[in-house]
């Protein structure tokens, strides 16, 4: 993969390039707390490093920019960031999308809040995309986000890379913030939306901090004008996070946390009942240069599926319980150390509409402890960043993770990065166990696991040149990722019953190679422009694309600010793809636009317009496997006090 061949294949999308070429000749330095601009250090790299030290391609999120952007949720957060579309697995139901990373799958995308996982239960539940509502964005402090394979510090679900939601609760100031909205749909019946979130920070004496977040939403039914049905479902929420550090010492610190939230997701009869749980408990201790950190915690994903007169019809209950130890710190002034263990266990229940108390499938959970060290030494203007995680799992035995980077400091705001990495992820738990089955038996199709199953790995190279300048900073990056024994499903006829069998087995190698380009500059003192472009190819290893990732992607954001007024307008126009039947899914634009306005020092008032263009994606001829709800105008309120 070469620029120049790239370059070649893009003539033909002149209108995508134009744009960016012309913003490479823009003079301007990029707004401060926009993705890519914060140098503050990014915790998800363990290294005491800001994003220009971090040798993959990194990008922050920061909280004003969510707030002036309008996002309602987490995947509206993360839309702009380049490289990253809005995906399914193999098929969409009720409107549900995924997150996907330089044309890795949602399941290789390890989300994190703060720096702790969560259950990624689209790789457990058909069509789900659960695992992107365990966070209220209205007390995001910010994102990191980490592309390409994070496996030496977070294990094989970060073969793709890495999400870290952390929230505000580090600030350790009083703090009260109340966020309210309340939106309509213009071209469905229903839809409406309202939400109300609070988060708040307290000093309770000179030892102990507490942080309480709640939250609650309801967006209602939706319908055509017409009155026919819409493949999107209702969403009702209810939302409590606490937690609470206590300083023991000057030097060492106790944290507890509870997480516990409920979701109903409603498409007319049958609705997924949803139960969230996290308990954590973590300890932090400063030894001079070197951080002692300890932290256990569980997570808890109950849902069940309510439908044909049944209460419950159909449980899935995922457990997770993660217990860490981490060193952090300086060897010398030159060098930074990070070394850990953790061990993670996962559990996995399914019923089928025989009640609670008994087990349609209950396989034995995995354990996999895991060992790790990345060391980073800065000499002069080139930092060297090496790393290597050796997993050990009880179904599949060993795995191991290396991982080497360089970064190249110019003058006059230059940089160079490269980094090479090989990551090892093992399947979950129904996919490699062949008494696992799930009937749809309204589609008369079955899922059946496979016990010989192997190990997915990857290997993943990215090179990178980067300038930042007085008023613009750009980007340009290549990168290439090899996925050996990826796992997906293929049918293997049927059974006595009739059904069509999709056994989960391993396919020969896959393939992605990608062109990005970022862009950051002010076009005057207050218009910002925020830009980007992915050009990526894919290899079924058969000579076919790999479903649902599109050949390019294109995002652009610009913003106007004068004060008390603050103007945003963002589209992402995304490339044609092909479905899992190999057939082309149509090219489509989305438009966002938001208006601020302070009205007074604690009080802003918000009017955004998501989806401007009115799309709703629901041609069959299309192809396009997920629906959306047209244009959407919601009004919202923030109060800080």
């Amino acid at each position: 993969l070469t620029i120049q061949s790239l370059g070649d294949k893009m003539k033909s999308i002149p209108f995508k390039l134009s744009l960016l070429a012309a913003a490479l000749h823009i003079t301007g330095s990029a707004i401060a707390d926009d993705i890519q601009k914060l140098d503050g250090v990014v915790v998800t790299a363990k290294s005491n490093s800001s994003i220009k030290e971090v040798a993959a391609s990194a990008h922050v999120i920061s909280a004003e920019s969510i707030a002036r952007s309008g996002a309602t949720t987490l995947l509206d957060v993360l839309k702009r960031v380049p490289g990253l579309n809005l995906t399914i697995n193999s098929s969409s139901i009720k409107g549900r999308q995924n997150i996907g990373l330089r044309g890795m799958d949602s399941a290789h995308t390890l989300i994190l809040l703060n720096g702790e996982r969560i259950n990624g239960t689209d790789d457990f539940i058909g069509h789900s995309n659960f695992q992107s509502s365990w966070a209220n964005i209205a007390n995001i402090k910010k994102i990191e986000i980490i592309k390409g394979a994070g496996s030496v510090l977070y294990g094989s679900e970060a073969m793709g890379g890495v999400i870290n939601i952390i929230t505000k609760s580090a600030n350790k100031n009083n703090y009260n913030r109340l966020n309210i909205a309340s939106s309509v749909a213009d071209k469905r019946d229903g839809g409406e939306t309202k939400s109300i979130a609070y988060s708040g920070g307290h000093k309770l004496g000179n030892k102990l901090y507490l942080t309480t977040n709640l939250s609650t939403s309801d967006k209602k039914y939706v319908k055509n004008d017409d009155g026919t049905d819409v493949d999107l479902e209702a969403i009702k929420k209810r939302s409590a996070d606490i937690d609470l550090a206590f300083q023991a010492t000057k030097n060492t610190e106790i944290t507890i946390g509870l997480l516990r939230s409920n979701e109903k997701r409603n498409k007319l009869d049958p609705y997924y009942n949803i139960d969230r749980a996290k308990n954590k408990l973590g300890l932090k201790h400063q030894v001079g240069r070197w951080s002692v950190i300890l932290n256990a915690y569980e997570n808890s994903t109950d849902a069940a599926w309510d439908s044909f007169g049944k209460s419950p019809y159909y449980i899935h209950k995922i457990d997770e319980s993660v217990m860490s130890a981490e060193l952090q710190g300086k060897v010398t002034t030159k060098q930074y150390l990070t070394l850990g263990f953790e061990q993670h266990k996962v559990d996995y229940f399914k019923d089928y509409h025989k009640g609670r108390n008994s087990s349609d499938y209950h396989a034995k959970g995995t354990k996999q402890n895991s060992i790790y060290l990345q060391d980073k030494l800065t000499l002069g203007g080139d930092t060297l960043i090496a790393g290597i995680r050796f997993d050990d799992n009880s179904q599949f035995g060993h795995g191991t993770s290396p991982s080497l980077g360089y970064i190249h400091s110019m003058p006059n705001g230059w940089s160079l990065k490269g980094n090479i990495s090989q990551a090892y992820k093992a399947p979950n738990i129904k996919q490699a166990d062949s008494n696992y089955i799930f009937k749809q038996h309204r589609a008369r199709s079955a899922f059946v696991g496979n016990s010989n199953l192997k190990p997915e790995t990857s290997r993943n190279m990215e090179i990178a040149l980067a300038k930042k300048g007085q008023r613009a900073d750009w980007s340009v990056a290549l990168y290439q990722t090899k996925v050996k024994d990826m796992i997906n499903t293929q049918n293997s006829g049927q059974n006595a019953e009739g059904f069509s069998l999709f056994t989960y087995k391993n396919t020969d190698h896959a393939t992605i190679k990608g062109l990005e380009i970022a862009i950051n500059a002010d076009l005057t003192q207050n218009l910002f422009l925020d830009t980007s472009f992915t050009y990526m190819t894919t290899d079924n290893g058969q000579g076919d694309e790999l479903s649902y990732r599109p050949k390019t992607i294109t995002k652009a954001t610009l913003s106007y600010d004068t004060g008390p007024w603050t103007h945003s307008l963002s589209a992402t126009h995304t490339g044609k793809a092909v479905d899992t039947r190999n057939e082309s899914i149509a090219s489509h634009t989305l438009v966002d636009a938001a208006i601020n306005r302070k009205l007074s020092k604690n009080i802003t008032a918000q009017l955004a317009f998501n989806n401007l263009t009115n799309k709703t994606l629901d041609n069959p001829d299309d192809n396009h496997m997920a629906e959306l709800m047209g244009r959407e105008v919601k009004l919202s309120f923030i109060a800080n006090f």
